[in-house]
């Protein structure tokens, strides 16, 4: 969230000017990206908890791969931290790009706060795809995580931008430069088509990387979860030819 005001700053020639609403910078770690993280981090695994002793075997393997930093390197810390810049940096050229020639129906040009609110609105679509691309296994509750975020920040957004009160009171949770707002990118294509050119870019390289790793280098985790994914559609499928 940080590095997209980081470049604006070069194109506000460094005068201190927000990219993102007030508000914007509170409610994004407090409600539209806490959720998702919340669910993978307690409902994400690599295996189930089968009590064999082949799958306790492989758990003590999976649970050494914390206690030992086998996934926690510098090299994968860096590796983050060159995606976060990437990602930062597709997020604002698409939003200033993309939306700098668009022109609202007053004949008005858009202005840096409608571009601000693209660019925040790539920035949760762009968090919520890299949960789910790391995500394991999907199932209701990681569902229910994401929609409830990408649900909320809708909400959240639709309210900000078309409310039309100002001074003293309103002012602490609403502010008059955001009305009107959502109607001028609702009504423009390049917004919409930013909203899938940005995310698919900023984790495109990932997803690549992650799919050529586990196609050409697959570890134990990702092998561990594949069979069991096989072993459960199969009994699935078992027990509708049962059924039959």
């Amino acid at each position: 969230m940080a590095l997209p005001q980081f470049w604006f700053s070069f194109w506000s020639l460094f005068t201190g000017q927000l990219l993102y609403f007030d508000l914007c910078f509170t409610m994004f770690n407090a409600l539209f990206t806490t959720l998702p993280i919340l669910a993978l981090a307690m409902n994400d695994d690599a295996g189930s908890s089968d009590t064999t002793l082949e799958r306790r075997r492989a758990g003590h393997y999976l649970y050494r791969l914390g206690s030992d930093d086998t996934r926690f390197t510098a090299g994968t810390f860096a590796g983050w931290v060159l995606l976060g810049i990437w990602q930062s940096g597709v997020v604002f050229a698409v939003a200033f790009l993309s939306l700098d020639s668009v022109l609202p129906a007053s004949g008005h040009t858009t202005g840096m706060w409608v571009q601000g609110t693209a660019a925040y609105t790539y920035l949760i679509l762009t968090c919520s795809l890299q949960i789910a691309v790391i995500t394991n296994r999907w199932n209701t509750k990681a569902v229910a995580a994401i929609a409830i975020s990408l649900f909320s920040y809708a909400v959240f957004i639709a309210i900000l931008c078309s409310t039309g009160f100002s001074g003293a009171f309103f002012e602490l949770w609403v502010q008059s430069d955001a009305y009107g707002i959502i109607q001028i990118l609702a009504a423009a294509p390049a917004f919409w088509f930013g909203c899938l050119l940005a995310p698919v870019m900023a984790v495109g390289p990932y997803w690549s990387w992650q799919w050529g790793r586990r196609a050409l280098w697959p570890d134990l985790a990702y092998l561990i979860a594949l069979r069991e994914r096989d072993e459960a559609r199969a009994e699935e499928l078992s027990r509708s030819a049962a059924a039959k």
